[in-house]
C-alpha cells in the first residue's frame, strides 16, 4: 500500500472531461430552444469546437434530467437560472443565429 500512497500523492488523476463543458449552459440552451444538433454543431464549430452531432447529443442525453427537453440552466456556480419569457428567448434565437451565420460569412 505505500507504494500506491506513494504514487497516488506524486500523480494527480488525469480526469477525461469533455470539450462541450464550457459550453454545456449554451448546448441546453439551443437545444431546449428546438435547435438541431445539425445546428449546435454549427454553434460549436464557430467557437473552434470540432465535434461529431453524435457526441452532441449523447452530451444533451448525459445532461437531460428530465424526460422532455425543459432544462435547469445553472450559472457556473450552480444557480438556477429564471425561465426566460417567449420574447427573451427570441431574443436570444436571434442573437445566436446571427451569430452563426456572421461566422459562416
Amino acid at each position: 500500500m505505500k507504494i500506491l500512497e506513494d504514487f497516488k500523492s506524486r500523480e494527480p488523476p488525469l480526469k477525461r472531461v469533455s470539450k462541450l463543458n464550457k459550453f454545456q449552459n449554451e448546448v441546453i440552451e439551443l437545444y431546449g430552444l428546438d435547435y438541431t444538433v445539425e445546428q449546435i454543431q454549427d454553434f460549436l464549430n464557430s467557437q473552434k469546437i470540432k465535434i461529431s452531432t453524435r457526441r452532441i447529443y449523447q452530451f444533451i442525453k448525459s445532461k437531460k434530467n428530465l424526460s422532455n427537453k425543459n432544462f435547469s440552466l445553472q450559472t457556473p456556480d450552480h444557480n438556477v437560472v429564471a425561465k426566460k419569457s417567449d420574447e427573451q428567448e427570441d431574443e436570444i434565437n436571434l442573437q445566436n443565429l446571427r451569430n452563426i451565420l456572421k461566422n459562416k460569412g
